[in-house]
């Protein structure tokens, strides 16, 4: 009988389909005068906002920054 009544008390109700949003990244070379360069690579969510972590500066030298 206890089994029964527990049964009947919970429901569960299916939840609306969920997407979740996407980041986008983007790559840059920030060229400097001297023997290195910079690259930067920056990320945004669909709302414009950059999300924390996902942003990057990489200082190489001439040669790898293509």
């Amino acid at each position: 009988m206890e089994q029964q009544e527990k049964l009947v008390r919970f429901q569960i109700e299916p939840l609306e389909e969920r997407i979740a949003p996407t980041v986008t990244t983007s790559t840059g070379t920030v060229k400097v005068p001297g023997p290195t360069d910079f690259i930067v690579t920056t990320a945004t969510n669909p709302g414009g906002n950059h999300p924390p972590g996902h942003q990057s500066v990489l200082e190489v030298p001439n040669r790898f920054a293509k």
